[in-house]
């Protein structure tokens, strides 16, 4: 865990058919975050050497508007997005209207896992209360986000799968990742 920078990563090992987890638990950004993406409590995962949920990148600065609102949007990451928004709002190019403070709840080993616990305030002006938990070892992981609110809203949780990998449904609440 590197607490100072809010990002904390897990690896099975160093050889290239390893896995690794990497999750961003930091500020939003630097000074007024110009370069920040609203990516709070977002990972990517690698599984056996095999990229499986990644970071999409920036696209392009001011070329298109609308694609960079959207490459730095929450649903361009692997998160949770309340009611279509995201956790935090742009203002622009390189200012935020918004921006979702995060923190570390838990970082700890058990046994072979590496368990991970966060929150951020993103979806608090909604009346949403967020914590995610990632329980990381070397053969899988398991993502589980909890949400309070009183009220009822629409939940989608984006995951930026690489392109070379396929997903299947198992139940509706269990996906199946494999390469193509």
């Amino acid at each position: 865990g590197f607490n100072s920078s809010g990002y904390f990563t897990a690896r099975s090992g160093w050889g290239a058919d390893d896995s690794f987890v990497l999750i961003d638990c930091g500020p939003h950004g630097f000074v007024n975050g110009g370069h920040a993406h609203a990516d709070a409590l977002s990972f990517v995962l690698t599984m056996n050497g095999m990229p499986v949920l990644i970071d999409p990148g920036t696209f392009c600065y001011t070329a298109d508007t609308k694609l960079r609102d959207h490459f730095r949007s929450t649903p361009a990451h692997n998160c949770l997005v309340v009611d279509g928004h995201s956790s935090s709002e742009p203002d622009g190019p390189f200012s935020w209207k918004t921006q979702a403070s995060s923190e570390v709840l838990e970082w700890r080993e058990a046994n072979a896992d590496s368990i991970f616990r966060g929150k951020h305030n993103g979806f608090e002006s909604r009346g949403v209360k967020y914590e995610r938990e990632i329980i990381f070892s070397g053969d899988g992981l398991t993502c589980t986000d909890y949400i309070e609110s009183p009220d009822e809203h629409r939940y989608e949780i984006s995951f930026i799968l690489d392109p070379s990998v396929r997903a299947n449904v198992r139940r509706d609440s269990e996906v199946e990742i494999a390469s193509k």
